[in-house]
């Protein structure tokens, strides 16, 4: 994940710095060119307007990968979370279970102890009788 996060960072650096880089090259090189004011001042323009033009669309790109890669993560973090529910639930059905087997158990042995004690209560009557 942290390599992944690197590499868009330096991917994203790259294309600003070329970015940057070309339009610093190309006014320099409008500039020194020889042409009349208004002409220069024409294609100063024009770039200007390509170079926002590009830059507008790369954003709009970046965002829409930004928008894409957060709906992933949290489509992952929704099933990851599901998964999570489910397995707590089967978790507490079994222990239920096991309960209702412990608490069953210990109601018959319960009953069996007092069917013991009352047929020694009864034997110990019928002996003093």
């Amino acid at each position: 994940m942290a390599t992944n996060d690197n590499s868009n960072d330096f991917l994203k650096g790259l294309v600003i710095g070329s970015i940057i880089g070309g339009s610093v090259g190309a006014l320099i090189a409008l500039l020194y060119a020889p042409k009349p004011g208004s002409e220069l001042r024409k294609q100063i323009a024009e770039k200007t307007t390509d170079i926002y033009s590009k830059a507008s669309d790369y954003f709009a790109d970046s965002a829409e990968v930004v928008q894409e890669s957060a709906q992933n993560i949290m489509n992952e973090g929704r099933e990851k979370a599901q998964a999570i529910v489910e397995s707590a639930r089967r978790q507490a059905e079994g222990l239920i279970h096991k309960a209702e087997d412990l608490l069953s158990g210990a109601k018959e042995k319960a009953s069996q102890v007092q069917s013991g004690v009352k047929a020694g209560v009864d034997a110990f009557k019928n002996e003093i009788k």
